[in-house]
């Protein structure tokens, strides 16, 4: 009883929390304790959410729906068609999506160690889709076949003409090591039907952060990745790649510098906005935040420090403002708490305990203001 009692006070505490915040945000808990949430919103105002649930070393991939206006969420859908072939230790990898054409779901995983199919010497990075009305995903397939030593987090990017990318980062069949790792990309034009192989982009040559999950997405049409690089595996600031032609041509620009000779395990977010997209990454122990554009490039960097932040992701606000949000304390093995702030009132942070092990954040904007999910 007591315990049911405490239970009981502690989400009556975060929910008074969360409506008393100054910035306006809804945090709210991911449904069956779920891991390492991510959302992607369809033109109808859909809310799509994806997370892994069940054992870290061997988890499904669920998705569940929140439409425009609606306070709850679908019953969940099964992404991965192996049961436990999908993999959350170490908080990078996770389930990515997005919404392609027609609205049609499209995902990737890191596999778990008894996920098939499974390429040679790596496990694999999953495929599967969704369509609006189907109760199933597609079988899930692998798309790394050529490449090694998959790790770090994977990404998928779609657009509205049927085009569907997947992106991970991992070493050639005749290489090893951080150096020789490169960002590769398999495209679809046919909504995720047939992909080709996966190409290394060459301007990833300095190498890839092992462990550490990259992004991708679209900005109107332009396809952007966001990644670490380990040049020498001792420089790892991150680069974004940035093509107009679906994947053929890449533009590069190094974002940042971090010394560093050992992964730091870390995440990004890239959210598109009308001006093109904002970016979200770590660096040192604190988390930054910038616009981007095809004309102009980066923006003005936000940069939140104050220590063991990990993890960031953004929403853009009704006014035009965003909203950022990360994980602090997270580790290997450790949970911790969930922060956010306003742009332009970055020292007003706001935070709420209970981030799980293995845990990350995800954010979204919907007609009652700025949701986060931890």
């Amino acid at each position: 009883m007591h315990l049911v009692r405490f239970a009981t006070l502690a989400v009556a505490l975060a929910v008074s929390l969360a409506a008393a915040d100054p910035s306006g945000v809804i945090a709210e808990r991911v449904p069956d304790s779920g891991l390492q949430p991510r959302v992607a919103v369809g033109s109808d105002g859909t809310v799509h959410l994806a997370y892994l649930r069940g054992d870290p070393k061997a988890a499904d991939a669920v998705v569940r729906h929140r439409a425009a206006g609606a306070s709850d969420w679908s019953a969940p859908v099964v992404v991965n068609s192996q049961s436990g072939s999908a993999l959350a230790i170490g908080t990078v990898r996770g389930v990515q999506l997005a919404v392609g054409r027609g609205g049609r779901l499209h995902f990737v995983w890191n596999g778990s160690s008894k996920a098939e199919p499974k390429p040679r010497e790596s496990s694999p990075l999953l495929f599967a889709s969704l369509a609006p009305v189907a109760a199933a995903a597609s079988a899930q397939r692998c798309v790394s076949e050529g490449t090694r030593f998959l790790d770090g987090g994977a990404a998928v990017a779609a657009d509205a003409n049927g085009h569907v990318l997947a992106v991970w980062h991992a070493a050639p069949m005749d290489r090893e090591g951080e150096d020789n790792r490169r960002v590769f990309i398999a495209r679809s034009d046919d909504d995720g039907a047939r992909f080709g192989p996966g190409v290394a982009v060459p301007e990833s040559a300095d190498g890839v952060c092992g462990c550490c999950g990259l992004q991708s997405a679209f900005a109107g049409d332009a396809l952007l990745v966001l990644y670490r690089r380990a040049d020498h595996r001792e420089e790892r600031g991150m680069t974004l790649l940035v093509s107009r032609d679906l994947g053929a041509t890449w533009k590069r620009q190094p974002l940042d510098t971090w010394a560093a000779n050992q992964c730091p395990m870390s995440t990004a977010t890239i959210v598109p906005s009308d001006r093109g997209a904002w970016l979200g990454w770590e660096n040192a122990g604190r988390v930054r935040f910038a616009p981007w554009s095809v004309g102009n490039g980066l923006g003005t960097v936000v940069d939140i420090a104050g220590g063991g932040r990990k993890h960031p992701t953004l929403a853009l606000a009704a006014d035009g403002g965003a909203v950022f949000a990360w994980t602090t304390g997270t580790g290997w093995e450790r949970g911790g708490t969930v922060g956010w702030a306003r742009l332009g009132a970055e020292k007003d942070e706001s935070k709420l305990p209970g981030v799980p092990v293995w845990g990350s954040v995800a954010a979204y904007r919907a007609a009652d203001g700025v949701h986060v999910l931890y």
